[in-house]
């Protein structure tokens, strides 16, 4: 068993309306225990924990294997989550992600963590990336918004994250990569019809700067595309 926490305005799988960080229970962890081999643990607190337990799905109590010198941990789960003899991690990163109702979905939000040492037991998560939040009204239902970088900025697909104890993980797209990222709106989304009833759409994001802006198109259910560029970086 793990005990996992969230350094404050660090890391999250999903928030709420004050913004404030919260596990869901059953949140799926990709660990790697002194090897290479991803075992699969799952959060055993309740949703809206900060902090609690992690179980992995199989017995790993005595650490035979000792390439590594701590134990490496990736948010969400996914059977392909790899690590190197040097530790980087290797994971993908999608190009599509699902509308949640003021917030991210969950699992969109990757995370990694490390330990002190192979005997430490307490993985303090940090985010990989960022979220955009983008405020619509109007009398529309959306289908979905897609977010492109306006310097061909690569933002999904094959990436990597650098991890080191006690400091900001590194993340890079390093191939197979998408340069806009796009939001499901599933069925639809109904706006708010006024300015100071706008509806929410979360996008999560790579550290990546917009050489030379961004542009965001929203398709209705009706099939009208909004689009609307910025050159700010």
């Amino acid at each position: 068993v793990m005990n996992v926490l969230f350094e404050e305005s660090e890391s999250r799988t999903y928030i709420d309306e004050n913004a404030s960080i919260y596990w869901h229970n059953g949140d799926r962890v990709a660990i790697f225990y002194g090897d290479d081999v991803n075992v699969e643990a799952a959060f055993e607190g309740s949703t809206g924990d900060k902090s609690g337990k992690i179980r992995p799905g199989e017995s790993i109590n005595e650490i035979e294997a000792t390439l590594f010198d701590a134990i490496y941990a990736l948010y969400p789960y996914e059977s392909g989550v790899a690590i190197s003899n040097d530790g980087v991690i290797s994971f993908e990163l999608p190009a599509e992600q699902s509308y949640t109702e003021s917030t991210f979905a969950r699992g969109a939000n990757a995370m990694a963590a490390v330990t002190e040492s192979i005997n430490d037991r307490t993985l303090s998560f940090r985010n990989l990336g960022s979220s955009l939040v983008l405020s619509l009204w109007g009398d529309a239902t959306i289908r979905s918004v897609r977010l492109t970088g306006n310097h061909g900025e690569l933002l999904a697909g094959e990436a990597t994250a650098v991890v080191s104890y006690a400091a900001a993980p590194e993340l890079s797209i390093v191939g197979g990569g998408s340069t806009s990222v796009t939001l499901n709106c599933g069925e639809g989304v109904v706006l708010g019809n006024s300015q100071t009833t706008p509806t929410e759409f979360w996008i999560v994001l790579p550290p990546v700067e917009f050489a030379e802006g961004f542009t965001i198109e929203v398709e209705d259910s009706d099939g009208r595309i909004f689009r609307k560029s910025t050159t700010k970086r």
